[in-house]
């Protein structure tokens, strides 16, 4: 039987979750969904986030944990799966482009380093509560996190 939602993206929308979870960033919703007109299941997720107010390592960090969360999850490098969805002027890649782009040219590849090494720790470390959370979004495509889950650290 063929999944109801993509696993990949709801690997890569987990990982976003879990990572503003640590970061603090208050998530109230998460959903792997089929736009209008596709016939592919779940090809595209959405985190929703609440009262976002965040510094640019964390949002590079929050950025980076959903591909590199799909990436572990396909077995692929973490440039083959920001690339695949480049062309979307949304994508996670052009996102972090324009932080980046704010970041003083002598420090930007250095921050670069660091938060994508940051997210690939904190990836790996809860790699358990992505997995959880992204067969939950394969079977039911759409997760309310609530309250408790937004304000738990």
């Amino acid at each position: 039987m063929q999944p109801k939602y993509s696993r990949p993206v709801a690997y890569h929308e987990a990982g976003h979750v879990v990572a503003a979870h640590f970061l603090g960033i208050p998530v109230v919703t998460v959903a792997v969904y089929r736009p209008h007109g596709v016939h592919r299941p779940g090809t595209c997720g959405r985190v929703k986030i609440i009262d976002r107010h965040t510094t640019d390592r964390q949002e590079l960090i929050f950025l980076y944990a959903g591909p590199l969360a799909e990436a572990r999850h396909r077995k692929r490098s973490l440039i083959t799966t920001l690339f695949a969805g480049f062309a979307d002027p949304g994508s996670d890649l052009t996102q972090i482009h324009s932080i980046l782009a704010e970041i003083p040219a002598k420090e930007r590849e250095r921050v670069e380093r660091e938060v994508e090494k940051q997210a690939r720790q904190l990836v790996k470390a809860l790699w358990g509560s992505i997995r959880t959370l992204a067969e939950q979004l394969v079977n039911e495509g759409v997760v309310h996190l609530g309250e408790p889950y937004a304000t738990a650290a």
